[in-house]
């Protein structure tokens, strides 16, 4: 027969609470009295405070991540404005971009892959 301890932090931290309130139930008459439930309690809490620390980092992270595709986006949007401005005002010169920071590539088009 197999016991399964879970890896999931806030299915081992209720199942550290069963078995510490078992022991407590049981009393001095606990088998596992011996086994320090005082200090794994003070774990218990600190694993379900930093998972749910974790949780709320990993959601204020998503939320900044998506914010800042948003701004990406339109700063995009800008320079592609900036791009099409300058080079219909200066169509014969290519390189006046570099006056507003774009890098311009002289090549045209790819080199055919060799065989």
């Amino acid at each position: 027969m197999k016991y399964k301890i879970p890896r999931e932090p806030y299915k081992l931290g209720a199942l550290g609470d069963t078995a510490v309130a078992k022991s407590t139930a049981d009393g001095a008459t606990s088998v596992i009295a011996p086994l320090g439930k005082d200090e794994v309690k003070v774990s218990i809490a600190n694993l379900k405070e930093l998972t749910k620390r974790a949780e709320d980092l990993r959601r204020q992270s998503e939320e900044a991540y998506a914010l800042r595709d948003q701004e990406a986006k339109k700063v995009e949007q800008f320079l592609r404005a900036v791009r099409d401005v300058v080079n219909a005002n200066f169509p014969d010169q290519p390189k006046k971009l570099t006056e507003y920071g774009f890098e311009v590539d002289e090549t045209t088009a790819k080199a055919a892959p060799k065989k």
